[in-house]
């Protein structure tokens, strides 16, 4: 896909390149939709930056798309001079789909984001679910931000589940529930980040959401979603859940250890901090969470080292050490020792390909816990399993919370492999 290949060109001009020197010329800049995927048409705001990036990137963005697509790709390039992004105060402006680091666990997740964006109302709704801080409010940011520079004139409403939820109620209130109803019923694309936290509501403000959902839906309006954990596990009412299940979901895995080291890498340029490999590999290792633990940590070096402070292992150790995971650092290792003496089965039998219950069932235990307890993503998880992709452990997850609602036994045996792995040590 063309614009796929455009965006992983330029999150690689941005590794190669100062951060701070790149994104002011590159803000605003976004491919247009082609259908000739032999020509990379670059819409550009004004003509300074237009004789700026001929001049200095003009190359290099041909010789990346062409290793990317595998066939000589053209650059030609647009000038909207009139183009002007419609100011929105929930807009950020540093959350662009350009500057959000998929990685290659994420790519799925990114392709399925720019066909929405292509295909407005084909993959409806579009739900991104991950933990706090994975990226879900940066990239549909990244989503609106796109699709205002493809149609400045779109109407894009965002609001956040809690902002839902109090509106809606103070609307009650006032007596001004069919003004609240003609606002969220507005828009060209509705956006409701953080779906989780209607769950602490009132039945009737999950009602009248089931009703805006519905009214976009019905019309072929596209709605995306976020949420902290997939929508079938949130326990919402069947009819409100039935129309969010209807959708694509996209799940944000965690970062692997590569991408973690490459969001170091990037966020240390962005705050100017002289850092060598080892030190962000250090750093890359020990800081837990999301992009938001990294860019804290980061930004407290910066801090430390403009007070001229040199960054040694050991002052990164001693000024980041509240910053390290509270969590027991597990390894897959702990997790396949503990799973293999709870279920009476070999180290070969968990790695292997064996569909017996007694086989299947241990492994599927192996992997959930891999995910949750040793910080592997599904990606991860496959490869270390020795599948073919994460369908496999999508599956096992499915399989594993099948067997804690259904079996008592089963749920004892489980919560004694999590207590084993928990106590195992560092």
């Amino acid at each position: 896909m063309l614009e796929e290949a455009w965006l992983r060109t330029l999150s690689e001009l941005k590794k190669d390149s100062a951060a701070k020197a790149l994104d002011p010329f590159f803000h605003g800049v976004f491919a247009k939709r082609a259908a000739d995927q032999n020509r990379l048409i670059l819409n550009v705001p004004n003509a300074r930056i237009l004789s700026h990036i001929k001049t200095n990137y003009a190359a290099p963005i041909q010789s990346r798309m062409q290793s990317l697509m595998g066939h000589p790709v053209a650059i030609e390039f647009e000038i909207n001079e009139s183009q002007s992004l419609p100011a929105r105060e929930w807009l950020h402006p540093r959350y662009t789909l350009e500057n959000f680091y998929a990685g290659t666990n994420n790519r799925v997740l990114l392709r399925g984001i720019l066909a929405t964006i292509e295909s407005p109302g084909r993959s409806n709704p579009l739900v991104i679910y991950g933990p706090p801080g994975s990226g879900k409010t940066h990239l549909v940011h990244g989503f609106a931000r796109r699709c205002l520079e493809q149609n400045p004139n779109l109407n894009i409403l965002y609001i956040s589940g809690e902002t839902f939820r109090d509106r809606y109620l103070q609307s009650l209130q006032t007596k001004s529930a069919i003004e609240f109803k003609k606002e969220m019923r507005s828009a060209d694309i509705f956006i409701l980040d953080d779906l989780h936290a209607i769950r602490v509501t009132s039945p009737n403000s999950r009602e009248e959401l089931t009703h805006t959902l519905s009214h976009y839906l019905d019309r072929g309006k596209q709605v995306v979603v976020t949420c902290e954990s997939a929508p079938s596990e949130l326990r919402l009412e069947p009819r409100l859940e039935s129309r969010i299940l209807a959708g694509l979901q996209l799940a944000i895995d965690p970062p692997d250890q590569a991408l973690r080291l490459e969001l170091t890498e990037r966020i240390a340029s962005e705050f100017g901090i002289r850092l060598t490999k080892d030190l962000m590999e250090l750093i890359s290792g020990m800081i837990g969470g999301g992009v938001r633990e990294l860019e804290s940590a980061l930004g407290k070096l910066h801090l430390i080292q403009n007070q001229g402070i040199e960054l040694t292992a050991s002052s990164v150790e001693q000024y980041l050490g509240a910053y390290r995971s509270n969590l027991k650092s597990i390894s897959l290792e702990d997790v396949l020792r503990i799973v293999c003496a709870r279920f009476g089965v070999s180290k070969a039998d968990l790695l292997g390909n064996s569909r017996k219950t007694e086989h299947a069932v241990p492994r599927h235990v192996a992997m959930v816990l891999a995910i949750e307890h040793a910080g592997l993503s599904k990606s991860a998880v496959a490869r270390q399993f020795q599948k073919r992709d994460h369908t496999t452990v999508i599956h096992a997850q499915k399989k594993v919370k099948e067997r804690l609602k259904a079996s008592a036994v089963f749920r004892k045996t489980y919560a004694s492999a999590v207590e084993d792995l928990c106590k195992s040590p560092q």
